[in-house]
């Protein structure tokens, strides 16, 4: 098996886990919709059941990780870390110091869970239909997986990134409403997350509505908070910098520039 199940080091870090996925039900599908918060909050012991994933084609790949479909469960999806870019060769590549650091530091699966179980606890849910859920931390046979919601059209296709869309489609009434209601709930809640990437997020259409939803980019959970107007003023920043990348995307399109590349790794109707 490749990856990370057998290091002793992870391993103390996967035993108990906060997980809400059961392997065989597909998972309730829906915008905003989340297990109860008693259901989400119950420890598990780690699945002995490995999830075999290996020659499946994965559905998007990112700087990072593979995500692949959920073998048991569409409305799921795994995200793995690529051969190269495992917590163990992270380190390695550090300096003295960034090699001192412990090895869930680099756990890029790890972190992602812990910031959106945090998340998803925190704040209310005009925030969270935002999120998708998290099932947790599961073995597979190309390492250890985070297991999260798959964010899918009413159609059945996987929801396309705002970068695609805006590519194919324009700065269309649907996304602009959608990125409107989005910057409003975002800037209400003002939540920690990195830098807000047109790639980073999905344009669900539901009901002849969209709703965007942030699948990647988290910020890492922590005790400190904040001054609320501080938050909402990294936060307004945030949203101003994703409003000026949107307009980059749309200008090299008037242009007549291609896409960039990672535009074609999203297979949609897996």
């Amino acid at each position: 098996m490749r990856g990370r199940t057998g290091n002793g080091e992870l391993a103390s870090h996967y035993v108990m886990v906060f997980c809400a996925f059961d392997p065989c039900p597909v998972p309730p599908a829906g915008p905003g919709s989340r297990f109860s918060p008693a259901r989400r909050q119950r420890v598990y012991a780690l699945p002995k059941t490995i999830v075999h994933i290996e020659g499946l084609v994965p559905f998007s790949k990112g700087g990072n990780r593979l995500c692949f479909v959920h073998p048991d469960a569409v409305n799921a999806c795994l995200k793995v870390d690529q051969e190269n870019r495992t917590p163990e060769l992270k380190r390695q590549r550090k300096g003295l110091a960034g090699r001192l650091r412990p090895l869930r530091h680099y756990d890029e699966n790890l972190q992602e869970y812990r910031a959106l179980q945090a998340l998803h606890q925190r704040y209310p849910e005009s925030l969270t239909r935002h999120l998708p859920r998290t099932f947790g931390l599961v073995p597979t046979d190309q390492g250890m997986a985070h297991s999260m919601e798959l964010i899918r059209d009413e159609d059945g296709l996987i929801s396309e990134t705002i970068e695609r869309y805006l590519w194919a489609n324009g700065m269309d009434e649907l996304l602009r409403q959608a990125l409107a209601d989005f910057r409003q709930d975002w800037l209400q809640a003002s939540p920690p997350s990195r830098d807000l990437l047109p790639h980073n997020l999905l344009l669900q259409k539901i009901n002849g509505k969209g709703i965007v939803r942030l699948v990647d980019g988290y910020g890492r959970p922590t005790g400190r908070r904040l001054p609320r107007f501080l938050l909402r003023r990294r936060v307004a920043d945030k949203l101003r910098k994703l409003d000026q990348r949107i307009d980059v995307v749309l200008q090299r399109k008037r242009a007549g520039e291609d896409p960039k590349e990672r535009i074609g790794h999203l297979k949609r109707d897996q």
